[in-house]
């Protein structure tokens, strides 16, 4: 098998192809994707954790920091203390961050559209079956080369 025929490089393809579809289209409005995922996930559920916003949209915490800091300076979210841990911030979307949301975020949807038309229904569904395994395998694999889980790095000490 060619290497790009591995899944591992047919994943990277897909996304890469996807995301700069995508960020062709937020251009024009002045958001990256990865800002407009983090505003998506805020019109969903306002008012969760930073760590909790950088699990729900795949982001790596440090980097959500820096995105979070950048967005807030646009005046699209808002970080509010935790009234029991000064330390936990919750963030919300402000009045400007959800009309740019909404306004994005519906003009976006021809190209999910191309997305989800890419195969049949049923192919759609064994994909996001797919896409949920690796992404729960590789989440529970420890940052190693040889792919091994917790667990199994225990086993043979």
């Amino acid at each position: 098998m060619a290497f790009n025929d591995e899944p591992g490089m047919l994943l990277r393809g897909a996304y890469l192809t996807f995301r700069r579809a995508l960020q062709a289209h937020c251009a024009p409005f002045g958001i990256t994707s990865d800002q407009l995922v983090l505003l998506t996930v805020l019109a969903e559920e306002e008012g969760i954790s930073q760590t909790e916003l950088a699990a729900r949209s795949y982001t790596d915490p440090s980097t959500l920091t820096a995105m979070l800091r950048l967005i807030e300076r646009q005046g699209w979210i808002e970080r509010r203390t935790n009234g029991d841990d000064d330390r936990v911030h919750a963030v919300y979307l402000t009045r400007k961050g959800r009309k740019l949301q909404q306004k994005v975020f519906a003009s976006h949807l021809p190209i999910i559209d191309r997305l989800a038309h890419a195969g049949s229904t049923r192919d759609l569904a064994a994909a996001r079956r797919w896409l949920r395994q690796v992404i729960d395998r590789f989440q529970r694999t420890e940052d190693r080369s040889d792919g091994r889980t917790k667990k199994q790095t225990r086993k043979k000490g």
